[in-house]
């Protein structure tokens, strides 16, 4: 995904309901460029900077249950649970953005990539 993009979890649901079996590992793989700090303290603000084991904390602080960048990262995890997978989260930083996603995905010895609109344009570099 875009992390420097809206957050949606339509890749996500698609890819569920479509490719992945149970018992998988699915990790959303967040590429951002280079911030000034201008666009960095933006970008921490969002969902991408929130750890998933976070989660069971933020459970318990009952001001913290109604924060939307909270909610859709629990949504993340909801549909992940429904379906049986185990969620992860890789956040990457640095440029060039295209060589970054083809060392994440070797790395992590990816059965399947799904991109999300941003990505689209890149498909044939990355094959």
């Amino acid at each position: 995904m875009d992390g420097m993009q809206e957050f949606t979890t339509e890749p996500l649901e698609w890819a569920l309901k479509i490719v992945i079996e149970e018992r998988c590992i699915v990790t959303l793989l967040v590429i951002m460029p280079w911030l000034n700090i201008l666009l960095s303290s933006k970008t921490w603000l969002d969902v991408w900077m929130l750890e998933l084991k976070d989660l069971l904390l933020i459970k318990e602080k009952r001001e913290l249950r109604n924060d939307v960048k909270y909610e859709k990262l629990q949504a993340v995890v909801e549909l992940c649970r429904n379906m049986g997978v185990v969620p992860q989260k890789e956040v990457v930083m640095g440029y060039p953005l295209r060589l970054l996603v083809v060392e994440q995905i070797t790395g992590l010895h990816a059965t399947w990539v799904v991109f999300d609109r941003h990505h689209r344009k890149n498909r044939k570099f990355y094959a």
